[in-house]
């Protein structure tokens, strides 16, 4: 089993607290989570997909908008995933 926390930031919340700080508060509580699950289940793995995007910032994202993850970052993420699991044996469709 592969896990992953979604790099794709909140666009509100019912709590009415900001929605940065909920969306910060939210991905930490989910990546401390995981990574505590993962410890504990040999057969789970944690793969960094926030990380590898939340690492680039803005540049990230597309202009302007900062909630959609640009096409060659995703690209960039799934074929890291593929050689990660896969043993680099597929190739992503063009």
């Amino acid at each position: 089993l592969v896990v992953t926390v979604s790099p794709v930031p909140l666009e509100r919340t019912f709590s009415g607290r900001d929605i940065v700080v909920a969306n910060i508060e939210g991905k930490s509580l989910l990546r401390a989570v995981l990574s505590e699950f993962t410890r504990s289940h040999h057969d789970v793995t944690y793969f960094p997909a926030y990380e590898m995007v939340t690492s680039l910032g803005e540049k990230g994202f597309i202009p302007g908008d900062l909630r959609h993850v640009k096409a060659a970052v995703v690209d960039m993420i799934m074929q890291t995933f593929i050689n990660a699991h896969l043993g680099g044996t597929a190739e992503l469709a063009a």
